[in-house]
């Protein structure tokens, strides 16, 4: 099963785990090398959790829970605690650099894939917006020493050459599609259409 978390919403997970001055490590792990992380923790729904102690709490204070006041966790997408999912609980740790390297590299979502012998991590990362896009296109257009095209349909990319060698471009790809002699706004939606990436 595949368990996804928005990387937003673990900031405060992350930085709890970072602080405290010590850490509580899952049954079958070294105790005497503890070191900060998250947990992913199967039993009422599927959630993550610092291991910092003290712990952090549903009210953002720390110490330790009490009824009314339990550990924070971030539940994954559909697996809150009124979900069922069959099979035996665990609680695995994830170091700390598993999600600050999903932060450094701007990714959206980390994705725990679950199987029956392993766990595997998978990222998420949301592509530029629309108004990225529009932004590159106008400044690869403004620049009037290159030319950018799409040289033959089976391209999934576009290719600057200088403008100069426009006409041998012609010359070797006669479909070629020049994103230069296009108003923006259907630069803008070929580019989209080419790449994949939204307009």
């Amino acid at each position: 099963m595949k368990f996804r978390f928005l990387v937003s919403a673990l900031a405060e997970l992350i930085a709890h785990a970072k602080a405290q001055p010590d850490h509580t490590m899952p049954w079958g792990y070294d105790k005497k090398a503890k070191k900060p992380g998250l947990l992913l923790v199967k039993d009422s729904g599927v959630y993550l959790m610092s291991n910092g102690i003290p712990c952090l709490l549903q009210d953002g204070t720390t110490g330790k829970p009490v009824p009314g006041n339990i550990n924070k966790v971030v539940y994954a997408e559909g697996h809150t605690a009124e979900t069922w999912i069959g099979g035996d609980d665990y609680v695995e740790f994830f170091d700390i650099t598993t999600f600050e390297e999903a932060v450094a590299k701007r990714h959206t979502a980390i994705i725990f894939d679950v199987g029956p012998s392993h766990i595997r991590v998978l990222f998420e990362t949301a592509g530029p917006s629309a108004a990225d896009v529009r932004a590159r296109i106008e400044k690869l257009l403004s620049d009037k020493s290159s030319i950018w095209c799409r040289p033959t349909p089976r391209h999934r990319k576009i290719v600057g050459y200088p403008a100069t060698a426009r006409s041998l471009v012609m010359a070797r790809w006669p479909k070629a599609v020049i994103l230069n002699d296009m108003p923006l706004e259907q630069a803008v939606k070929f580019y989209a259409e080419v790449t994949g990436e939204r307009a």
